[in-house]
């Protein structure tokens, strides 16, 4: 099997290298191990994605100093807890994020402060996930996101997550001026006020998606359902999911699908129905 495997072209090597940390995340790192070789192609995939959702679980293979040093490999990242343990763990990951610079997926749920448009303001990600309190301080989102279409930060941003949805259109009224928004999803909406105005305002939109997180854990490998009872869907670009957050963020930066493929499937068979109805 050794020899049958040395002999496989290095394009077809680097090919089955690419598919081991999708399908087995927990055991990739130990292919570092097999040689130098084959270290430097697995930590170009490896450190692709970094998930930090937990304080005391690393991924594998990874720690706060490889962090670093392999931050221009970066493509997909999601900080998502408060090291209330060691302070300098989030000040590592922010001096490690501060130093990435092809990240085109980026979410940050939760850390210490605010503003932390310091540290990722340089990056133009496609996909955006942050609380803009946490990005750019409460007094940002208070003055109704005035200025947010002119950050570089939105200049490529396709799909949006917003987190603050007790607030109404009028705070959030400045989304409608990005350039590239196709995609917006709202998280645990309690009001129909921002769902409305996204979609007489926001043109470009093609889904707005309305997430809620399920009442009881999703069986293995599902990330999302859909969950048509929730809002009445005046829009045919509306759809609604019971959503599991980090499962479903990893779908995406491992190459599956996720909320947002399922959603553009489902607004896309809408539209062919429609069309057919109108026939």
């Amino acid at each position: 099997m050794d020899q049958l495997i040395s002999n496989l072209p290095e394009e077809m090597k680097h090919e089955i290298l690419e598919c081991i940390p999708a399908m087995f995340p927990r055991s990739s790192a130990s292919l570092r191990l097999v040689s130098k070789d084959v270290q430097s192609w697995v930590d170009q995939i490896l450190y692709s994605v970094v998930v930090c959702h937990h304080a005391e679980h690393w991924p594998p293979g990874l720690n706060l100093e490889r962090f670093e040093r392999y931050a221009q490999r970066v493509r997909h990242i999601l900080i998502g807890f408060d090291s209330t343990r060691d302070a300098s763990l989030n000040e590592g990951l922010l001096k490690g994020l501060k130093s990435c610079t092809k990240i085109v997926n980026l979410a940050i749920w939760t850390i210490n402060g605010t503003n932390k448009v310091d540290y990722c303001g340089h990056l133009r990600p496609f996909r955006l996930s942050v609380p803009m309190d946490i990005l750019f301080g409460s007094k940002f989102v208070q003055r109704g996101l005035q200025g947010v279409a002119d950050h570089p930060i939105f200049s490529n941003v396709t799909h949006l997550e917003i987190y603050e949805p007790e607030q109404k259109w009028e705070d959030w009224k400045n989304l409608a001026d990005l350039p590239q928004l196709t995609h917006l999803s709202i998280h645990e909406i309690s009001g129909e006020d921002i769902a409305e105005g996204a979609i007489k305002e926001c043109h470009r939109l093609k889904v707005i998606a309305l997430l809620s997180n399920p009442t009881t854990p999703f069986a293995h490998g599902v990330t999302c359902q859909l969950d048509e009872t929730s809002y009445p869907h005046v829009d045919p670009r509306v759809v609604s999911f019971l959503w599991e957050p980090t499962s479903d963020w990893e779908a995406h930066a491992m190459g599956r699908k996720d909320m947002w493929v399922f959603a553009d499937e489902l607004v896309e068979s809408r539209r062919v129905n429609s069309v057919a109805d109108a026939k």
